[in-house]
């Protein structure tokens, strides 16, 4: 028979086990981490009797493998390659950069051909200040001929007296032999006419003023010799052969009107608010010796030509 303390023991026991089981398992407690090594520093190399006489110590640090060796290696050559490119590709211009480089362009070229313009325009004014403004002649080929009005007095210088000219031809002398034109407007017109520019061939101060015939310029403008000559009434002392003031040209008869188309039919047809005849210099400022007209005021007179034959 067992003692009744060791029973007492053993049931104890199995009530132990009985509760452990019933209890989940505890944690394993962590383990704890080892304390921080400050890294020695580095032992005074051996003296070569000293290496000499015991083997070598193997190194506390891990020698780097061969991989991380190359990459180390190749990173500068890669930044290098990669500056390469950059430099080599250029920079592509944003549209900002290439408006302002086209603005700085025009404005440099505008420069550089405002002197030349300007210099051209002087020559120009100076050319035309000596020989009359004349305009290029492939404008001149293209626009055709230009229309004018020009008058003489009847009892000095006819149009019957220019047809017994040779070759019906003559220095403009609207007032006879030695005349010449006295009338700045009048001088600057004719400074513009050019070889083959046409006029009316217009009669004044005389009973019935008109239209005559039709001249055509054959010699463009020229100093007016009149002017030089002290005996001619028309002499100016304030113009010279070095600076002339005044001008003439050379008309040549082409044919004489049918008829005769008088100032008082001009006028006439002018008080038509819808006939060119309208804004005519000859019905508005009747006093200028020379006229320009415009080709559709040319056209109505010699369609008024024609009406009046008929």
């Amino acid at each position: 028979m067992a003692p009744r303390g060791k029973k007492k023991e053993s049931a104890d026991a199995g009530d132990a086990d009985t509760a452990a089981a019933a209890q989940p398992a505890a944690k394993r407690p962590r383990r704890a981490a080892a304390p921080f090594k400050a890294a020695e520093p580095p032992s005074p190399s051996p003296s070569p009797s000293a290496s000499s006489s015991r083997d070598p110590e193997p190194s506390s640090s891990p020698a780097p493998s061969s991989e991380s060796a190359e990459s180390e290696s190749e990173a500068p050559a890669r930044k290098g390659r990669a500056g390469a490119k950059a430099a080599a590709k250029p920079k592509a211009p944003t549209a900002k950069a290439g408006a302002k480089a086209g603005a700085k362009a025009g404005a440099k070229a505008s420069a550089a051909a405002e002197p030349k313009a300007k210099a051209k325009a002087g020559a120009k004014a100076k050319a035309g200040a000596g020989a009359g403004a004349k305009p290029d002649a492939e404008e001149a080929d293209a626009a055709g001929p230009r229309y004018y009005l020009m008058k003489s007095e009847p009892e000095e210088f006819s149009w019957d007296a220019l047809q017994a000219k040779p070759e019906a031809t003559s220095c403009w002398e609207p007032r006879g032999l030695g005349s010449g034109v006295r009338n700045a407007q009048a001088r600057n017109i004719m400074k513009g006419m050019r070889v083959g520019d046409m006029a009316l061939f217009y009669h004044s101060s005389c009973k019935v003023p008109g239209a005559v015939g039709l001249v055509k310029v054959v010699k463009e403008a020229y100093p007016d010799h009149t002017a030089f000559d002290p005996k001619s009434k028309y002499h100016d002392p304030k113009s010279s052969k070095d600076a002339p003031k005044w001008w003439m040209v050379d008309v040549q008869a082409v044919r004489p009107l049918r008829r005769q188309v008088t100032l008082a039919e001009m006028r006439e047809e002018g008080a038509r608010p819808d006939s060119p005849l309208a804004d005519m210099v000859l019905i508005n400022r009747s006093r200028l010796s020379v006229q320009p007209v415009t080709p559709a005021q040319w056209e109505r007179v010699m369609a008024m030509e024609a009406e009046g034959e008929a």
